[in-house]
């Protein structure tokens, strides 16, 4: 499950990279400006998305902050797995992080609302929310210790298999998936009449080549990055599920951060992330088209199948309002993605 995680690395370190020249200090921290910032990731180093920060971020990060700076980045799960590198940014260990959707909504649950089911049905309407809620999911960040310094993409998820072909709603009663994404993931599972299968990010690869599971929801990056397509055997591409990754601050880095540093990294920020997210974008379509030429069968639902998933997952968003996320929160989504649906309707 590793490579679910790589897609948050590379603007992790492109974010963090923009504040190590300047001033940081924490309490009982010296004033002097430290050479080093720890962050940390579950990704490996020297995949694809790192290609990109080389190419595309780091001549950016030098031209604002020069190469006066050194960002001590622990690879690969060295600082555990989402959750415990969100306690050592707590405790002050760490300065930052690139999580999954996962951590994500363990850093701040109000973001479980953009993870609901069939809730986007393309990137445009994802910018287009990006564009609209990120100022407020800022704030909620803020309530819960960090700041959100960049919203990112890991995918729309598709449904994977080691052999069950899903093109009706029926084909998923009984049939043992894997969860590890949190209690909205359980949700939609159950209601879909799946049995859960749940498991910690170590064990998911282990566990597919054992058949202690049959079927999951995940990126096409994760079959590829966890050489797993030798046991997958089909594919229902629908786009079950948008996840998004995030890099995050705690908040003491954030405020310690002088203002016209932040003003320049603001005035860059849409801009890298948007080439940044367009070639993540890329390389998911690539896993993609590169499972079916492992030979993976492509299983689809019929226009009318997928109206009954919808309509079995529909109350779920309502059901975690109050839980996850409150009512105000989902409404206003909604009601941005109903204006955007308007304007551009055919």
């Amino acid at each position: 499950m590793h490579f679910v995680k790589t897609a948050v690395l590379t603007a992790l370190v492109a974010g963090l990279s923009f504040l190590t020249p300047f001033n940081y200090a924490c309490a009982g921290d010296s004033p002097t400006p430290p050479k080093r910032y720890k962050l940390a990731t579950i990704a490996p180093k020297g995949v694809g998305w790192a290609v990109h920060y080389e190419n595309l971020v780091l001549p950016a990060v030098r031209e604002l902050a020069g190469d006066d700076f050194d960002v001590k980045v622990f690879w690969g799960g060295a600082m555990g797995d989402d959750e415990e590198i969100l306690n050592k940014m707590r405790k002050g260990f760490l300065q930052g992080a690139g999580l999954s959707g996962q951590g994500a909504t363990q850093a701040c649950p109000a973001m479980s609302v953009v993870e609901l089911p069939f809730l986007f049905e393309n990137y445009d309407e994802v910018d287009y929310v990006k564009e609209k809620m990120t100022p407020l999911f800022e704030e909620l960040f803020r309530q819960n210790g960090f700041y959100l310094f960049a919203w990112c993409d890991q995918d729309f998820d598709i449904i994977i298999s080691k052999g069950v072909s899903f093109t009706r709603l029926e084909d998923f009663k009984d049939v043992r998936f894997m969860t590890w994404y949190g209690p909205l993931e359980e949700k939609l599972l159950t209601n879909l009449g799946a049995d859960l299968v749940p498991l910690d990010i170590p064990e998911i690869a282990p566990a597919a080549q054992a058949g202690k599971y049959e079927a999951a929801i995940g990126p096409a990056a994760f079959v590829l990055g966890a050489q797993m397509h030798n046991v997958v055997r089909n594919i229902n591409p629908c786009k079950i599920r948008y996840s998004p990754s995030v890099d995050l601050l705690t908040n003491a880095a954030w405020d310690a951060v002088p203002q016209a540093t932040k003003e320049s990294y603001f005035k860059q920020r849409e801009a890298l992330m948007k080439k940044f997210n367009a070639k993540v974008r890329e390389d998911n379509e690539r896993s993609l088209q590169a499972l079916y030429t492992y030979g993976m069968k492509k299983d689809e639902f019929s226009p009318s199948e997928l109206r009954r998933i919808k309509a079995a997952t529909r109350h779920i968003g309502a059901d975690l309002a109050g839980k996850l996320y409150s009512q105000a929160l989902l409404d206003e989504l909604l009601q941005h993605l109903e204006d955007y649906r308007a304007a551009h309707a055919e």
